[in-house]
């Protein structure tokens, strides 16, 4: 990956603790060969969009955090720091230094910068689900071009948004389904919301379509079976990645006490 092609997504960076839910604070502290210590702040990709590999390191000396602070940029992918983008290096060998203490890191210091990546990258995704709120497939998954469309009989077309419960312990499996009928512009609303438990029961919350119309598409939807597979599939991806995201479980209720 080139240096432009880290750069260009750098107003979406963000300070780890931030995006982790708290104010800005150092990530660990280093000490150069001038015996500065600083605190090292680390940057994140939040645009779930991209996939960057690359963090912003920035260095704040402790005894005057007024200074002009430090950056360099590392590619997560070669582990090597980024010859463009220093700024502020308080002398020459400073990148250097830095690349040498980067070359002690154990797999274990790498694979949790591998993880705050991703959690970065999903952050407001990962807000919502802790809230219990559904989250798209294509929230989790933007790189999978795969998107599902309902052809009805008459011609009609309908993309699909598939929406889905992701905390742990969940115990609730239907999936929530946005129509958008096509073609469509950026501004068309959905034309029908409705959940389905995958056992041809659907639960119509939300529509801009007659009966006749909601009949004939949801029966359509149902008798794919294909369609229904690929749900259930995604939704299980879905839950995995959940986990790996470290959403929170869903809270229990709790039971009223026996009189």
């Amino acid at each position: 990956m080139s240096s432009q092609a880290l750069l260009n997504p750098k107003p979406s960076f963000k300070p780890y603790s931030l995006v982790h839910g708290s104010q800005i604070q150092a990530q660990f502290i280093l000490q150069d060969i001038n015996q500065t210590h600083y605190g090292v702040i680390e940057y994140y990709n939040t645009n779930s969009k991209l996939q960057v590999p690359a963090i912003l390191f920035e260095f704040v000396d402790v005894k005057r955090p007024e200074a002009a602070k430090a950056k360099l940029w590392l590619n997560m992918d070669t582990w090597e720091i980024e010859s463009k983008g220093q700024e502020h290096l308080p002398d020459a060998v400073f990148a250097e230094a830095f690349q040498a203490h980067l070359s002690s890191w154990t797999e274990s210091e790498k694979d949790l910068r591998h993880s705050r990546a991703l959690e970065s990258r999903f952050f407001e995704a990962i807000k919502l689900a802790n809230q219990g709120y559904s989250i798209a497939y294509h929230e989790l998954f933007p790189e999978d071009p795969e998107f599902i469309n309902v052809k009805l009989q008459n011609r009609k077309e309908y993309l699909l948004d598939d929406q889905y419960l992701i905390q742990p312990g969940e115990n609730r499996h239907h999936v929530t389904l946005v129509f958008v009928a096509q073609p469509s512009k950026a501004e068309t609303l959905a034309s029908l919301i409705a959940t389905w438990n995958f056992s041809g029961e659907f639960d119509v919350i939300e529509s801009e379509l007659n009966e006749n119309e909601i009949e004939a598409l949801l029966s359509e939807l149902a008798r794919q079976g294909e369609i229904s597979l690929k749900l259930q599939k995604r939704r299980e991806k879905m839950r995995r990645q959940a986990i790996l995201l470290q959403v929170r479980p869903k809270p229990r209720e709790e039971r009223p006490a026996a009189s």
